[in-house]
């Protein structure tokens, strides 16, 4: 990938002291750094030897599973010898990998022969007749083996090229249901509740945004099945395995207006699930100053949305520096780093930062002070 030789491993089985062998040629291969997908387990891990390069041909990004086929799990043990397991009974299973996110297609497979020791066994790759890769073990759970598939593997690898890194997984978050139109004959997903999620970049309009009630019909040109499924797969899953941070969602919604139901056409912009810029609890509760727009965050957004950063969870029983009636923080949503201090004062609501605003000349230099996770102060000078 980008004219660089990488190694595909799991995410998991990483430590800090990483050694990487291979039969071959007997020595260790010195890595540039390591790109994590950690939604997916997954690892790229960038090589200075260009040496591999032969050894990874195979791949085929582009192979899906077949129950006709043979399979078997193959790799190289401790002991530098190549081990082959065969496969049976194959089947794609939706599995989560971290909590709060979406359930990702995995492959499941049972092995034909006991194996002893499947302790160390991740990262072997699963080969077909015809010697084509199409997924990495993942972890063994009840007697079953569950694969990486390639069609995982090959929406990290679009985004790594797109971007040389991992931004994170994105999805729609909403509480929803299927529904069938008897009228125009399809099934779609009804919106119960959107929670005001804001999806598009400019965090202060109201425009393009999905609302309670609405029913989406299409994603881009793929339309819901009886299940409120896409692809075989739950709707989250589905904008998670085929949008990637930057890409642009088209939906096409029916929207009630008086008494009929209009079809509209709206767009929304992908964002990491892991970003705070989803919250929007009130369109109203922003301040917006030079470079970087604040959001209010009540102990009700904590408690509502999972993807709040873990350490902003925490960070808001610990700090000082909220009101003590409201019990909320303030967080730049433009760097997801939670504002203390205006010009060395505390800043305890969006009023008092409005304040704190006005109250300075607008030819005099500000300054923000904030903290992120590790609860390093940084200060902007503006």
């Amino acid at each position: 990938m980008n004219s660089r030789p990488y190694i595909l491993t799991c995410y998991h089985g990483l430590t800090k002291k990483i050694k990487i062998r291979t039969p071959e040629y007997d020595k260790n291969l010195k890595y540039e750094r390591i790109t994590h997908f950690e939604e997916f387990d997954l690892s790229f891990i960038e090589l200075k030897d260009l040496s591999l390069l032969d050894l990874c041909q195979n791949l085929d990004i582009f192979y899906d599973y077949e129950k006709d086929q043979n399979y078997k799990l193959t790799g190289i043990n401790p002991n530098m010898k190549q081990y082959n397991y065969k496969l049976k009974d194959g089947e794609y299973s939706l599995q989560k990998i971290l909590m709060n996110y979406p359930k990702f297609p995995f492959l499941k497979f049972e092995l034909e022969s006991s194996v002893e020791e499947k302790q160390g066994l991740s990262g072997s790759f699963v080969i077909n007749e015809d010697d084509h890769i199409f997924g990495f073990l993942s972890y063994e759970k009840n007697s079953y083996l569950y694969i990486i598939p390639c069609k995982i593997i090959l929406r990290c690898i679009k985004e790594f090229i797109k971007y040389n890194k991992s931004n994170g997984i994105c999805t729609i978050i909403s509480d929803s249901k299927v529904v069938y139109s008897k009228v125009e004959d399809y099934y779609g997903l009804l919106l119960i509740d959107t929670f005001k999620i804001n999806h598009n970049r400019n965090t202060s309009t109201n425009l393009n945004l999905l609302k309670n009630n609405d029913i989406i019909k299409k994603v881009g040109e793929k339309e819901f099945d009886k299940k409120g499924m896409i692809d075989n797969l739950p709707f989250e899953t589905y904008i998670a395995m085929n949008y990637i941070i930057g890409d642009v969602i088209k939906l096409e919604i029916v929207r009630k207006k008086n008494d009929s139901y209009v079809i509209s056409n709206i767009k929304l912009n992908t964002r990491p699930l892991k970003s705070i810029l989803f919250i929007n609890n009130d369109f109203g509760s922003y301040v917006s100053y030079q470079k970087f727009t604040f959001k209010r965050l009540t102990f009700d957004d904590i408690k509502k949305f999972n993807v709040i950063p873990e350490y902003i969870k925490k960070y808001i029983y610990k700090t000082p520096f909220r009101d003590d009636t409201n019990n909320y923080l303030i967080i730049c949503i433009t760097n997801n780093l939670i504002l203390t201090k205006f010009n060395s004062k505390n800043v305890k609501s969006l009023d008092s930062l409005k304040e704190l605003i006005s109250s300075n000349s607008s030819n005099a230099i500000n300054t923000l002070e904030m903290v992120n996770e590790n609860n390093k102060n940084f200060k902007f000078d503006l």
